[in-house]
C-alpha cells in the first residue's frame, strides 16, 4: 500500500489584513514556532499572487501539525493546512520560477540551520500527549485500582475507567517514542536506545485534526470545548503552555511542570 507522505509545507490563509510578511512571521515566532521552520513566504500588498496566504516549511512534520493546531485554536486568525508542494528544496525549486516576474515584490525567505526552542518541542508533545488526544484516552484505561470503588463511591459502574479488581488491571502502557526528544534537535542526542521520538518518524503518538473548538476522542466521539469565549488560542497556551518562555525559556516557568522531561542525557 502506498503511504501518504508526511505534511512539512502548510498553507495559511485568511491572514488579518494588517499583517505584513514580518509582523506576521513575529506573531508565529510568538506562538512558539521559532526555530522550526527553514522556508516562509508571505506575498506582500503589491504581489501578484494577493494577499492573506503565507507559505511555511517546517523542518519537522510534527511542527507542521503543530502549526495546524494552533491555528484550530485560533479561531479567526486564519487557517492552515497542507500546501500541494511539500518539501524546502522543492519549495526553493516552486517559488525560484517566479523570481524576478512582474508583481512579485516580496522574496521567500530561507531560514538556515534552525533550531527549535524547548518550547516548540513540548508544545508538539502536548499536542501528542494531552488527556484529549486519541492516543492517550485508552492506553491508560484499568492501568490503575479505582480508590473510590474500594469505599464502595464509585458510580460508574463498568464504564469507570479504572479497574474495580486485580484481575482488571492492565499492565501500563509503553510510552517509548511517544514524545520528541529535544537534545536531538539540538544535535546532541543519537541514542539509538532513547526513550524519545528522534524526529515524526520514530514517533509511535498520532495527532488527529479536528474541528476548530472540538477534540475528536479515539473513539470516533467528539466534544465541544469551545463554549469559553472567543480567544481561544491565548486561552488555551496560557493554560497549557503558560504565559512566558515561547521564546525558548525555562520549561518549568511554562506552565510543563505536568509534562515529563525529554530531555535526555545523550
Amino acid at each position: 500500500d502506498s503511504q501518504i507522505p508526511p505534511v512539512t509545507t502548510v498553507v495559511i490563509s485568511g491572514i488579518a489584513a494588517h499583517h505584513t510578511p514580518d509582523s506576521f512571521r513575529a506573531q508565529l515566532d510568538a506562538w512558539g514556532l521559532l526555530g522550526t521552520y527553514d522556508f516562509y513566504y508571505m506575498p506582500s500588498g503589491q504581489d501578484f499572487m494577493g494577499t492573506g496566504y503565507a507559505f511555511v516549511n517546517f523542518i519537522d512534520p510534527s511542527f507542521a501539525s503543530l502549526c495546524q493546531w494552533l491555528f484550530q485554536e485560533s479561531q479567526g486568525e486564519g487557517t492552515a493546512g497542507a500546501f500541494h508542494v511539500q518539501g524546502l528544496d522543492q519549495n526553493i525549486a516552486h517559488w525560484s520560477q517566479y523570481a524576478g516576474a512582474e508583481g512579485m515584490t516580496n522574496a521567500p525567505l530561507v531560514i538556515q540551520s534552525p533550531s527549535p526552542s524547548q518550547w516548540a518541542v513540548n508544545g508538539v508533545n502536548m499536542m501528542l500527549n494531552s488527556k484529549f488526544s486519541p492516543q492517550i484516552r485508552e492506553q491508560f484505561h484499568k492501568t490503575k485500582l479505582c480508590v473510590f470503588h474500594r469505599k464502595h463511591r464509585c458510580e460508574l459502574g463498568a464504564a469507570c475507567p479504572f479497574a474495580h479488581s486485580n484481575e482488571e488491571l492492565q499492565p501500563a502502557p509503553d510510552l517509548a517514542k511517544t514524545k520528541l526528544c529535544y537534545s536531538f534537535f539540538k544535535g546532541r542526542c543519537s541514542d539509538p536506545r532513547c526513550k524519545f521520538a528522534h524526529g515524526s518518524a520514530e514517533l509511535r503518538s498520532i495527532w488527529v485534526p479536528y474541528s476548530p473548538g472540538v477534540w475528536v476522542f479515539g473513539d470516533g466521539k467528539a466534544e465541544d470545548v469551545s463554549a469559553g469565549g472567543d480567544d481561544c488560542l491565548g486561552e488555551l497556551m496560557d493554560r497549557l503552555l503558560g504565559d512566558s518562555g515561547r521564546d525558548g525559556g525555562n520549561a518549568a516557568a511554562m506552565g510543563l511542570q505536568d509534562t515529563p522531561s525529554n530531555t535526555c542525557a545523550g
